[in-house]
Order: structure tokens, then sequence, then C-alpha cells
């Protein structure tokens, strides 16, 4: 966060930021080859903070009290990411509402520009309304204005809903 507000400039929420990483004998698979499944999800965690505080959303986040949790994540996995080699991570908002951020993540080597690993994540805002602190954050007079979700978000969007409405009637198994 320190590294945030010394080196980094605000960017506005309709930017892309980059987060820097290498994968380390820390981030290794049972067979020491590339990256594990589950570095993913925690080097998203700090590309997400990343962008957060440099859109200034953290900060409408801690003056209203309020939290954010990451509720949903789908991954899709291109191409593994070896040992010692450095990659970004890009972080773009692709659509709100007046509960939820949606965002999305691309993982990028760095020696030829490869989205080896792209990421959707929905982040739920609590105690603040995500679409008022979005169009202030954008200097938006329109405070009904969403970006139009892309037709796979809108599926997955979908999935989710039907995916909560089958654990709502006790349906836990598929």
């Amino acid at each position: 966060m320190t590294w945030c507000k010394i080196r980094r400039k605000q960017v506005r929420i309709d930017e892309t930021t980059e987060y820097y990483g290498i994968c380390t004998t820390n981030d290794l698979d049972i067979y020491f080859q590339h990256m594990n499944n589950a570095r993913y999800v925690r080097e998203l965690d700090f590309a997400k903070f990343h962008f957060f505080k440099r859109t200034g959303i953290y900060e409408n986040i801690l003056k209203a009290e309020g939290a954010a949790l990451n509720t949903a994540c789908h991954i899709r996995y291109r191409k593994t990411i070896p040992l010692f080699t450095p990659y970004k991570i890009t972080t773009k908002v692709v659509h709100w509402d007046e509960k939820h951020v949606y965002l999305e993540h691309q993982f990028i080597q760095l020696s030829d520009n490869f989205i080896t690993t792209v990421i959707l994540s929905k982040q739920a805002i609590v105690g603040v309304n995500v679409r008022e602190m979005m169009n202030r954050l954008l200097e938006n007079k329109d405070e009904m204005y969403m970006p139009k979700p892309p037709a796979e978000l809108e599926d997955w969007i979908h999935l989710n809903r039907k995916s909560s409405a089958r654990l709502r009637n006790g349906n836990v198994c598929l």
C-alpha cells in the first residue's frame, strides 16, 4: 500500500493497471515445473488491491466503513507460467451494478506478451452503493450509468445466479 502512495500515480477506474511478479520456487506445483493454480488467486488478490488503491475505490470503501469481498472467480488457464518467468497482471473493470464490481485480470508473460491466464472476478462491495461510487469516480453526472457487460460476462453472471438459486433451494448436488 505504501508503494502505491509513493510511486504510483492515481488512475481512472476506466483505465488498466499493471502489477508485476515472477514465478519463484514458492509458487511451484507438486512437480516443481510451473506455477501452482492456487498461486494465481493469491497473486490476483495483490493485483486487485493494487487496482483498488490506484483508482480510489479503496479510499471510498474505507470512508464508508465498507468492505470488499471476492465472491466468485472464473479462471481460464491457457499456458503455464514456468519457474523464474516474469509476468504482469493487468486489471480492468468490465462491469458493475449496485453491489458488485466485475474485473478482468490477465496474466501476461513478459518475454513474449502471451496471455497465459484470464480471470473474471466478482467483488461484492459491502456498505457502498457501487453504481454511485463508480460514477462519482468517473466524474459522470449520470449516476445511473453502467457499462454493458461483455457477452461471456453476462453468461457467467447468469450461471452464478442459477447456482445461487439452486443452493438456496437446498439442491447441493449437480
